[in-house]
């Protein structure tokens, strides 16, 4: 299966508004765990982060597709009250968000077993709760698809009788 999350990590490593900004690359469970790291955020004050949970859909007609969602945080800090530096903040935030989106192709990726495509119409959200304490949040989902197979395998099952 894809990795997604490894695909993206390198990706972001070859970007350099990613490295110049010192952003670091987190790995969340969702939205609840980014007031934690905003809290305890010491040196760090620019994140990427990545949901290692992801909702999909399995399709079994015709060609078996599995479809994939993926959230992404896109986070700052800045001085609070400081309405000029938390504008910088969101168009920072911004501009990381159209470069990633500068890379993702129409055409598939060439996984170890299938191709996968991932969708090039992301949508995306910027959260304005987060700017009352001094942080920009702006998030983003991205959809993989790739056929799998979905034939009985009997070396996978105990009972040969299903």
């Amino acid at each position: 299966m894809f990795d997604f999350h490894t695909y993206l990590s390198t990706l972001l490593q070859r970007n350099r508004l990613f490295r110049q900004k010192g952003f670091k690359m987190l790995f969340v469970t969702g939205l609840d765990q980014i007031n934690d790291i905003f809290a305890n955020l010491k040196n760090t004050v620019n994140f990427v982060a990545l949901e290692t949970i992801s909702d999909g859909t399995l399709t079994t007609i015709n060609t078996p597709q599995l479809e994939r969602s993926h959230v992404v945080y896109i986070g700052m800090r800045y001085k609070v009250d400081d309405t000029a530096a938390r504008q910088r903040c969101v168009e920072t935030q911004r501009n990381l968000f159209r470069q990633i989106c500068s890379v993702l192709h129409p055409y598939p990726i060439q996984d170890a077993d299938s191709l996968v495509y991932l969708d090039t119409d992301v949508r995306f959200q910027e959260i304005p709760e987060y700017s009352l304490n001094g942080a920009a949040l702006f998030q983003f989902s991205i959809t993989e698809r790739q056929s799998i197979s979905t034939e009985y395998n009997p070396d996978e099952w105990e009972n040969e009788d299903i």
